[in-house]
């Protein structure tokens, strides 16, 4: 293991997401490489909150911030209809994205997806296409296909 010194948060967690793929190439596991995903996970909510609360600092001076009273979620999710696809050992399947909020992804599939699976999410954006690394936290079966919930574990980098 490298002996690299991690100056912040950003660099922990990518630490830890490297540390994940390389735990999961090797053969580790499955209860130690969701330990680790777990830790991730909690490294980039402080992430988030810590950005939230600096932001908010900075657009209320230091005034006291209320929550909008019509979402009382700590994360809320927001209605979408952007088409993607899931890339499941190497097989590209069509998606409907159906929501979206600081965690995850809710996603319409045509097929069953195993749960506690890691799975990639391809979704075109101004930048181009983004691909997150997300873990599947359920697959519900609807009248035409499947519901799944996504937890987002990373915004990958581009590739050229």
């Amino acid at each position: 293991m490298s002996g690299c010194v991690i100056h912040n948060e950003f660099e922990l967690f990518e630490a830890v997401r490297q540390l994940i793929i390389r735990a999961e190439q090797g053969g580790v596991r499955r209860e130690m490489v969701d330990l680790l995903f777990d830790a991730g996970e909690k490294i980039m909510a402080e992430i988030t909150r810590s950005q939230r609360l600096q932001h908010q600092d900075h657009n209320n001076h230091g005034a006291h911030y209320e929550e909008p009273c019509c979402e009382k979620r700590n994360n809320p999710r927001f209605r979408t209809d952007v088409q993607g696809c899931v890339i499941i050992d190497s097989e590209r399947i069509p998606v409907e994205l159906i929501d979206l909020g600081s965690k995850g992804f809710g996603v319409f599939i045509t097929r069953p997806v195993p749960t506690s699976s890691y799975l990639l999410l391809e979704v075109a954006s101004v930048n181009g296409v983004e691909t997150f690394s997300c873990f599947v936290m359920f697959c519900r079966e609807r009248n035409d296909g499947y519901r799944l919930g996504l937890r987002l574990f990373a915004l990958l980098p581009h590739t050229t």
